[in-house]
């Protein structure tokens, strides 16, 4: 295509729609995109996709005015970005510049007929000689008075069956490539399919569907009308009408250049012309055009609409992106270090801090100190919790009652009694009884020394992991201690259990202290040989037994407990960090130092990666100055910036405060929702997390909703004094009970609550959901959920009513309904920032499938009507938990139909 054949001076009407409306967004976004901002975030864009000789380049050809290749076979082989922008006729009209750009080089290109050549020349580079494709992005920027201001970013189109030369695999490298575009909330897809063949068979609308079940970000285009078979007009209008495939953004119908149009040199201008006299003229396809459905140019004035308003709602979300990429770079480059200095009195130093901040760690550890933001829960924290199930095991022992221990008593009575009258106890009889079940807790102390062993052990191990990550030498000279002085003190600590219990069969107690005991024993009301139908002997033995026991448990709760605490966690920690301080004498220090090239790497990427991040920030800032750029357009962009962050404040402050408010409200004052909201306690490590429960409340309130809150009447798992973050062992409380503190009183016992009474039903976070509506805390995929909330989840989802959880509850549904979809936000933990992605596991395991999602964001399970968002499973700034929990309550509603 020259000059002259694009337009020779007549516009094809577009541009003044670009210019005027998407001009400002467009400066902003493609700002972003020059400084390589993409390979972080996820920028708003244009994707234009469909299947092989769909008519995709044709489209592309006529919204831009920029022929692209064509022919048969994959013609796109990479991403191509085309970046168009309009300069005034005013100054040289009749110029016209091109610049492409791919990897490291730049070329300028003078004239339009040099265009195709340099697209396939730099596809050549990009994905070789044969026909296969790349991931790695063309960049075309055009400036001319003769097109619009657009972006648009044009991918390979979908071959079904290699051919030729291409891989075995065309099929899905393509669709892959694809999906890495479209799957991106901030892309709108432009799904183009020929008009004369069966739209549900074509795998681009297929694709679009699968990311975008709703149709919210995709636009259907069909092409090529002329080759319509007679008859078959009236399901194109249908189509066209959205009456058969639905998408919230419809479809739209063009007519573009056919190969015979351009053998006779057709430009794009007249071409739009013959297009509209088509559509014109047509008897079934002249009503599309009367209602805006059809042309290239009324496509146009729909694509500005469409854009203006994705990239303005996507800008706020960028921002939040940003932000929280900025704290993990941040995060991730703070945790791999500054890197090794060169001096080699440095590197001593250097080796002296991290030895002496990992012997740190492990002094917290010891003490039970260490920093919770990095751990759910504290070592010594899940010490004890074995030790109260070692007291479990005990109390078993010595709270056996004469009826348990009658049998045992009566064989011996029956086959040893010698010449006793009855009720004297045979102390032979009374020792054996008490060394058979002596004998029988000496395993499960030997288990209790190996659980707090594998508890220390991969405690240690993750301190090390974390510590010393980047220096593989440092990183396997430390493995050795911490693997032999561990075996060391486990071996010390068994041979102490076992003479302990050596000691133990050896029966003895002090007379006032076992005289006392058995007097407790008698006077005990529930002692049942109070029975006549238990013989003296029996009834004597069985209290002499219980007292006995009862002593041997209160001496033996604490003496296991301190053997194993004072070798698995005291010494341990004391030897392996003496043996750290002796490794800097021992060792040269520039070979434990020496540091991985991935780590370099890394490092590297991650600096690189700030910088594009800060710049970005800048970019965003409405503080940029004007005069910063080094070029008119440069100084253009940041003075169209400004504009568009006034708009878009405004935008914000008055258009999504109303639209929300108007959501919301306008369901209200019809009949409100009716929505149960179900809690599971009062604080976050034993019952509901509070902050969760309140934004629930707030978003539903704003949505005119009707709550109702409900929560079991039972027992807590426990009791977290939640200034120490430990339990408290003495204390017992009712989750109903509790739950009233949040309902200001106003609480209803979940047994009463009915599925058929309420529209919606939620379920916040918070430990509670894992420990007092479930055991999941305790039990993980083998968990068990309370009844009344199995019963609560099943009834709505059989009713077809949603359900909404956020935070950690949603692996209630993963539990209970099979197959559903949830999220609990990202799969790696990320340096810290989701700590507790291992759930994840825990959710496919159970059957179900994980969506990752944002914190900001929540997902819909459209087929089961469940609506998840992760809450406090991120480590982030709490209005973007409101948020993503205010986008859960919207959809809920929204599914509620009221």
């Amino acid at each position: 295509m020259s000059p002259s054949t694009s337009s020779k001076g007549k516009s094809s009407g577009l541009n003044q729609h670009y210019e005027e409306k998407v001009r400002p967004c467009i400066d902003l976004v493609d700002s972003l995109r020059s400084l390589g901002v993409e390979k972080d975030l996820n920028l708003p864009a244009i994707a234009v996709i469909g299947d092989q000789s769909s008519g995709k380049s044709s489209v592309l050809e006529a919204l831009s005015g920029v022929a692209l290749p064509r022919g048969t076979g994959i013609v796109t082989r990479c991403p191509l970005v085309l970046k168009l922008k309009k300069i005034s006729k005013d100054n040289n009209w009749h110029q016209w510049h091109g610049l492409m750009s791919y990897r490291d080089q730049t070329k300028k290109l003078k004239d339009p007929a040099e265009i195709e050549n340099a697209v396939l020349k730099a596809q050549t580079v990009l994905a070789g000689t044969g026909e296969g494709i790349s991931h790695e992005m063309i960049t075309l920027e055009i400036q001319s008075s003769d097109v619009p201001d657009l972006t648009l970013i044009d991918l390979p189109g979908i071959a079904r069956v290699a051919t030729g030369n291409q891989p075995k695999d065309i099929e899905k490298q393509i669709k892959d490539l694809i999906e890495k575009y479209i799957k991106r909330q901030e892309t709108i897809s432009l799904v183009v399919v020929p008009a004369n063949i069966d739209i549900a068979t074509t795998e681009a609308l297929q694709m679009a569907s699968k990311v975008d079940s709703t149709g919210q970000r995709t636009l259907g285009i069909l092409t090529k009308p002329d080759l319509v078979d007679k008859g078959m007009e009236e399901t194109v209008v249908r189509t066209v009408n959205n009456q058969v495939i639905q998408l919230k953004k419809g479809y739209m119908i063009v007519k573009c250049r056919g190969q015979q149009d351009i053998n006779e040199k057709l430009d794009l201008v007249k071409a739009l012309e013959k297009e509209r006299n088509f559509f014109n003229e047509h008897a079934h396809f002249r009503s599309l055009l009367e209602e805006g459905k059809a042309t290239i140019p009324l496509l146009a004035e729909r694509l500005t609409k469409e854009l203006v308003e994705h990239i303005t709602k996507t800008l706020p979300q960028l921002q939040k992106q940003l932000v929280m990429k900025l704290e993990k770079t941040t995060g991730d480059l703070r945790a791999l270090g500054a890197g090794v200095p060169t001096d080699e009195h440095e590197k001593s130093n250097f080796l002296i801090m991290k030895i002496r901040q990992f012997n740190d760690a492990l002094e917290e550890v010891k003490r039970a100190e260490e920093d919770l933001k990095k751990s759910d829960i504290r070592v010594f924290t899940k010490i004890r919790g074995e030790f109260g199930r070692w007291k479990l095991v005990l109390d078993d022992k010595s709270f056996k009652t004469e009826e348990n221990l009658r049998e045992e008593v009566q064989e011996y009575v029956k086959t040893r009694r010698g010449k006793e009258l009855p009720g004297f106890v045979n102390y032979r009889t009374f020792e054996n009884i008490v060394k058979k079940h002596i004998e029988e807790l000496e395993e499960p102390a030997l288990e209790l020394l190996k659980d707090v062993k594998d508890i220390v052990h991969s405690c240690v191990n993750r301190i090390v992991s974390s510590h010393f990550k980047a220096f593989s030498h440092l990183l396997r000279a430390t493995k050795d201690p911490i693997e032999d002085f561990l075996d060391e003190q486990f071996q010390k600590a068994e041979e102490k259990i076992h003479s302990q219990f050596k000691m133990e069969r050896i029966v003895y107690s002090q007379d006032h202290l076992y005289s006392n005991k058995l007097d407790t024993v008698k006077q005990n009301l529930k002692v049942l040989g109070q029975r006549p139908f238990i013989s003296a002997e029996v009834r004597e033995m069985a209290q002499h037994l219980t007292a006995y026991f009862m002593i041997t448990s209160d001496h033996l709760a604490n003496q296991v407990p301190l053997i194993v605490q004072y070798h698995i966690l005291d010494q341990y920690i004391s030897q392996l960090q003496n043996a750290m301080l002796a490794m800097i004498g021992r060792n040269n220090p520039g070979m434990l130092l020496q540091e991985d090239s991935d780590v370099a790497r890394k490092r590297r990427e991650l600096k690189e990666r700030l910088e594009r991040l800060k710049s970005a920030g800048k970019v965003l800032s409405n503080d940029s100055e004007e005069g910063s750029g080094s070029s008119a357009h440069s100084s253009m962009s940041f003075s169209s910036l400004r504009t568009m962050f006034a708009l878009r404040s405004l935008f914000r402050t008055a258009h999504f405060r109303y639209a929300a408010a108007a959501q919301f409200h306008a369901s209200s004052n019809c009949s409100g929702a009716k929505v149960a909201v179900v809690l599971s306690g009062c604080g976050v490590y034993d019952g509901t997390e509070i902050h969760e429960a309140s934004a629930i409340l707030v978003h539903l309130s704003r949505g005119g909703a009707e709550v109702q809150m409900f929560a079991p009447d039972v027992s807590q798992m426990h009791v977290i004094d939640h200034g120490k973050g430990q339990p408290a062992e003495t204390e017992s409380r009712n989750v109903l009970s509790e739950s009233a503190r949040i309902a200001r009183g106003n609480i209803t016992d979940l047994a009463k609550l009915s599925a058929s009474n309420h529209d919606a039903v939620i379920f916040p976070g918070g430990f509670g959901a894992a420990k007092n509506l479930s055991t999941f805390a305790i039990d993980g995929k083998d968990c068990k959920v309370n009844k009344d909330v199995e019963r609560v989840l099943k009834d709505f989802h059989k009713a077809g009513k949603p359900i909404g959880l956020c935070c950690i509850s949603p692996v209630l549904a993963a539990r209970v309904l099979p197959g559903v979809d949830v999220t609990v936000g990202h799969e790696e933990e990320e340096g810290g920032k989701w700590p507790y992605a291992g759930t994840t596991q825990a959710i496919t395991a159970l059957g179900a499938k994980h969506t990752v999602k944002e914190v900001t964001e929540a997902h819909v399970d459209q087929k089961n009507k469940v609506v998840t968002t992760p809450a406090f499973m991120c480590e982030t700034k709490l209005h973007l938990i409101f948020d993503g929990i205010g986008a859960m309550v919207r959809d809920v509603l929204k599914l509620s139909g009221k």
